[in-house]
């Protein structure tokens, strides 16, 4: 605040604290207002306190900001040197604005693998197969999710249109695919909530889906019928059917060697493999007499 608002400040103070007290103290006012004493009391009170509120103000001192310097001691912050990775594109050359843009490749750690391969895998990219590869897909999340009666809900759906589809092309490989995928998911939900009979029919309408599909000798398709002969090997023993559980499990370990022979490197078939074994030996335990 400048001098000359202060001396304003002071003059408009001054002059409102006498009005108030004459507010208060005159006499001679006329009528009414010479027998409202407490009224005028407070009202010449207000402004005489107003009055003395500017005049305070012109003598009150401005603050000044004060810049506080960092301690002698503080080390400066470092400085942060991002080094180029081989996600990212090389800049493109000066003089290249004009160019198409470079593509960036991203990297991303890729998640666990489950045994239940979405249909999208193996079904083609079109219109009557993406909803069933969408119903599965979400499907497979609700069944992460533990939420089971609601992946029942999306894998049945799926079910029905892939039978449609699989009706309509019975001579379609990706349609014969997609339909056993979604009879292992059904299967699969239908297993963990206790209700061995529906799941071990579901299971065996995809064993004889797969076993067709397996003289392609694709990889991907050997390891869905392993996969299958395993969990319709679970519901036998489970069911006391522990030879027929024996022999699927043998079959589904022939597949698993195979596969681990063929590509020693993918760590996917040694843990199908290892779970196989797993499975022979509890069991043969149980058939071994003591």
């Amino acid at each position: 605040m400048n001098f000359l608002v202060r001396v304003l400040s002071l003059l408009v103070g001054v002059a409102t604290a006498f009005a108030g007290y004459f507010i208060m103290a005159a006499e001679g006012w006329p009528e009414p207002l010479e027998h409202m004493f407490v009224e005028r009391s407070a009202i010449g009170g207000s402004v005489a306190l107003l009055g003395a509120a500017l005049c305070w103000s012109a003598f009150k001192p401005t603050p000044r900001r004060r810049v506080s310097a960092p301690p002698a001691s503080a080390a400066p912050e470092p400085e942060v040197y991002v080094a180029p990775e081989a996600a990212v594109a090389e800049a493109p050359p000066v003089g290249a604005e004009d160019a198409q843009p470079h593509a960036v490749e991203v990297h991303t750690t890729p998640p666990d693998p489950i045994e239940h391969e979405p249909a999208t895998d193996a079904a083609p990219a079109n219109d009557e197969t993406r909803p069933i590869a969408d119903l599965l897909a979400a499907g497979d999340r609700l069944h992460a999710e533990g939420r089971l009666d609601d992946a029942l809900d999306s894998y049945a759906e799926a079910l029905d249109l892939a039978r449609a589809a699989h009706a309509a092309h019975p001579d379609d490989a990706d349609a014969a695919r997609t339909l056993a995928g979604a009879l292992k998911s059904n299967g699969d939900v239908h297993d963990e909530e206790g209700r061995l009979d529906t799941a071990i029919e579901l299971y065996e309408e995809a064993l004889g889906l797969n076993r067709t599909l397996v003289s392609t000798g694709a990889p991907a398709d050997r390891r869905r019928l392993s996969l299958v002969l395993e969990r319709l090997g679970d519901c036998r023993e489970a069911r006391g059917h522990r030879s027929r559980a024996a022999d699927l499990y043998r079959e589904s370990l022939g597949i698993g060697e195979g596969l681990v022979r063929d590509d020693p490197g993918n760590p996917l078939y040694a843990e199908d493999l290892a779970a196989t074994q797993a499975r022979i030996r509890e069991l043969e335990d149980v058939l071994t007499p003591a």
